[in-house]
Parts: C-alpha cells; sequence; structure tokens
C-alpha cells in the first residue's frame, strides 16, 4: 500500500502580536545583506518560504515567492522535540530560553552523552537549530531532547537504535513528556541489522509504530541518494512523515557542481538530490540551508550552510510543534493531516504522477498593532522600513513609528513617507526590556490609536 501524497542573518527581529490575533513574526532583514557574506540573506530563504500564501507559492512564476519575513503561529511552547541524530551542542546559544539568555530549552538527554555533538559536520547541532533553534527554528520555544546516536546508525546499529527509540518511549509513556515529536534525519539501508548481523528491522518498525501509537509524530528525511527511497529504512513506514527537499524555484533539490558540497558529497558518497515518489509525504527547503553549529565552526560562516532532506524534516518537525501547541492532544494522524491541509500545491514535481505538496506554516492574517519585537544586541544597527508595519495592517489602516527608546537610540533616515528607514541600537551591553510607539491611522487620514513595541534584547546567538 502507498502512502498518501502528500536562515537567519544575526540581525533578526522577531515580534509577537496582541490578544487579538496570537501572530508572532522573524523580519529577515535582507533588504540590505552584508556584501561580504551574501550568503547569510539568501539562506534565509527556508524560514521565509514557509508562511508565504498558498496562492502566491502556487502561481509562482519563477522564485518561489520571499517578503523578507517570517510570521507563524506560536513557538512551540510546551511541546518536546526529540533529536535522534549526532547530538546536539549544548553550549550554543540558539538552544537558550527566548527573552532568558541565562536559560536553556534543552530537556532530559539520552544517558551518558549530554550536550556533545559527535558529528564532524555538526548534523545533529544543525538539525536541532532548525527544529527549535531561535535563530534558524521554528518552534522557538519547544523543549529539545538530543539523543545522541553515532556509530549507532549504520547498516549493523539495529540495537543500539532500538534501545534509543526505547528510551524515548519511556519518556512519553512513562514520564509524559507530552505533545512529543521525534525527528530522524538519517536512513538505513534495508535490511538493518545489529553488531551480530541479525535483522533488527522488524523490531525498530514496531518500535516506531508503539511511539506513534502513544501520540508521537514522527518526522524523517527522504534521503538524498537522488531516487526511490523504497530500499530504506524507516521511509517505508507508513504512518511516519516522510520529508522530500526542494530548492527556492520549487523544484526538487538536486545537487549541482557549484555545490560546495558536490564533490565530497555527490561524487565521493552518492549523496546528490532529494529522493521522490509516492512514499514521500511533504515537501520542504533542502537546498544551501543555514542553521546552529557545534563549538569550532562557529567562526567559519561556510560551515554553517549545508544542503539535504537531513534538514527538510526538522522543519516538519517544527511546524507540526507549532500545531501541538495549539493542539495538544492532536494524534499524529491528525497532526499529518493539518501539515498537508495547510501545504501548497507544486505540482508534480518528481514525475510520480501525483501532486506534491510543500509544507507551510500555520499562519494567520498579521494583526495591525504588533506588540513585541526581539532585537538581537549585535551591536549594530537593526534596520527596518516603514511598510514593514503597514504590511501588518488590514486594508485600508496604515501605521508609522514614533520611538521613546529609553535604553537604545533611534535612527530615522529617508525622506517618507514610503522611504523612511527606523534603526534601533540598544546601548552597549544592554540586555531586557525597552519600547517604542506608533500610530495607526486609516489610509483617509483619520487617526485610529496607537500601538506600543516592547523590545527585548539579548545577545547575538552565534
Amino acid at each position: 500500500m502507498q502512502k498518501s501524497v502528500f536562515l537567519s542573518l544575526a540581525l533578526a527581529l522577531l515580534f509577537a502580536a496582541g490578544a487579538s490575533a496570537a501572530m508572532n513574526g522573524q523580519i529577515l532583514n535582507c533588504d540590505a545583506p552584508n556584501p561580504t557574506q551574501p550568503q547569510n540573506c539568501v539562506d534565509n530563504w527556508a524560514l521565509d518560504l514557509l508562511d508565504e500564501s498558498k496562492t502566491a507559492i502556487e502561481t509562482a512564476p519563477g522564485a518561489l515567492p520571499r517578503d523578507r519575513k517570517h510570521y507563524f503561529d506560536g513557538d512551540g511552547t510546551g511541546v518536546h522535540i526529540f533529536i535522534l541524530d549526532t547530538g546536539v551542542d549544548g553550549t550554543n546559544p540558539d538552544f537558550k530560553t527566548l527573552g532568558n539568555p541565562a536559560g536553556s530549552r534543552l530537556g532530559l538527554q539520552y544517558p551518558g552523552y549530554l550536550n556533545i555533538d559527535g558529528g564532524s559536520s555538526s548534523h545533529g547541532t544543525r538539525v536541532a537549530g532548525l527544529a527549535a533553534g531561535l535563530q534558524y527554528g521554528v518552534a522557538k520555544g519547544a523543549t529539545i531532547h538530543p539523543i545522541y546516536t553515532a556509530g549507532s546508525i549504520n547498516p549493523t546499529g539495529g540495537d543500539a537504535l532500538l534501545a534509543r527509540l526505547d528510551w524515548v518511549l519511556s519518556q512519553v509513556r512513562d514520564y509524559a513528556m507530552k505533545p512529543a515529536v521525534l525527528n530522524m534525519s538519517f536512513n538505513i539501508l534495508s535490511p538493518v541489522k545489529n553488531s551480530a548481523g541479525q535483522n533488527m528491522e522488524p523490531q525498530l518498525t514496531a518500535k516506531v509504530l508503539e511511539l506513534i501509537s502513544n501520540g508521537v509524530v514522527v518526522t524523517v528525511s527522504a534521503g538524498n541518494q537522488n531516487g526511490n527511497p523504497a530500499a530504506l529504512w524507516p521511509s517505508k513506514i507508513q504512518e511516519v512523515i516522510l520529508v522530500g527537499g526542494v530548492d527556492e524555484y520549487g523544484n526538487r533539490w538536486v545537487r549541482d557542481t557549484s555545490d560546495p558540497e558536490w564533490q565530497a558529497l555527490c561524487v565521493a558518497q552518492g549523496d546528490c538530490g532529494s529522493n521522490y515518489g509516492t512514499l514521500v509525504d511533504i515537501w520542504a527547503p533542502a537546498k544551501y540551508i543555514r542553521s546552529a553549529v557545534k563549538s569550532g565552526q562557529r567562526d567559519e560562516n561556510g560551515r554553517r550552510i549545508s544542503s539535504g532532506t537531513s534538514y527538510a524534516a526538522p522543519l516538519v518537525a517544527g511546524l507540526a510543534a507549532l500545531h501541538l501547541q495549539q493542539n495538544p492532544t492532536a494524534t499524529p494522524a491528525a497532526v499529518r493531516s493539518a501539515l498537508l491541509g495547510n501545504a501548497a500545491n507544486l505540482g508534480d514535481i518528481d514525475g510520480s504522477g501525483y501532486a506534491d505538496y510543500m509544507a507551510r506554516s500555520p499562519v494567520a492574517t498579521p494583526a495591525c498593532n504588533v506588540t513585541q519585537r526581539l532585537f538581537v544586541n549585535t551591536g549594530l544597527s537593526v534596520r527596518y522600513f516603514s511598510s514593514q508595519l503597514r504590511d501588518s495592517c488590514p486594508a485600508g489602516y496604515d501605521a508609522t513609528s514614533q520611538f521613546n527608546a529609553a535604553h537604545g537610540q533611534i535612527g530615522i533616515t529617508g525622506i517618507g513617507p514610503n522611504d523612511i528607514s527606523y534603526s534601533y541600537i540598544p546601548s552597549s551591553g544592554y540586555t531586557g526590556t525597552d519600547q517604542f510607539n506608533y500610530d495607526i491611522y486609516t489610509n483617509f487620514g483619520g487617526s485610529y490609536g496607537t500601538g506600543t513595541v516592547a523590545v527585548t534584547v539579548q545577545p547575538n546567538h552565534n
């Protein structure tokens, strides 16, 4: 039976709307990217794309649409995301608590392997960053549970892998770590065996199904062999959400010779493009994805950028967490249905004869009176334009800023009204809450009211 067919700059802002619409957003600030590192901005396309309208995506004439912003409904608070991977570098500030640089969102970890990423490419840290990182991730309030698996994700590692799946089941079933999402950004050639050469695949599949029956949403990467994933475990498990990868044009992601990882991965390992076919449930960005990396690689900008379905799957895991925050008792089947119901139809991008759907955030229309933003304190000016307030307003309304910041400097340039650019520079070393006001008025000239922006300032993450 076949399955049903289913980034960011350091100068990033988050803002949460008022009670009338629990809307959050991240302004990606790509209008003036760093000229020495332009890929920093390009790589924001993953988060940027997730909130675009179905119509805009489905009718895009070329590259998929981008509005330089990422709105999302909720932050995944209360949801547990288990990352079965190479571990997570717990020192990375991307996993701190929003608004509290001293707090960590790393929860209980697999025994014996705490706060370490054993992968040479920061694979687990990248994956966790996309699912729930403050700068790079979708569910910025979710609790992250790293499960160190280096040495167990291989054709003879079935016994170690089973132990880790059983540990997740224990946390969820016996210790009520719910609602929960498990992300597995790996694939093993079937059949999976243990160290003694015995076939472990039936036990592993049964354990995954037991997790799902206990309410765990399981997201899995489709794999990068540029073919059909049917020969890989756990791709054939009908109940998991198998995630394929797309590029910025909405095409199936395939490496080419311009990819910096072409030689090391495609030529040397056959890691050449997203797997495809009717086993794939849903699609997400996979090309040139920027995320958190482990200590020792943070000063190497190029190391933060990588491609693969490994990075598409955690984006969908983060979206599942957003849905579970609002619907904590939703079954895995209901979460899958919600993700597909909100996804955009890309057409038949893989030649399977069926429509392929790209994941999107469960977004609502932004409210006009935005009440909170997060400023990342890099010591540099955070710029945005008056239009970034205006395009949050309903038709017929407008907004313009009038500042009264007490703990930072405000800069205003341009001749207005549409060319005005605002900047906020927090005082040196300041972390905490500042605020400024803005006016809301109708396009016909009448005053509608005022809005207050609470400004949360925290250090640069990574």
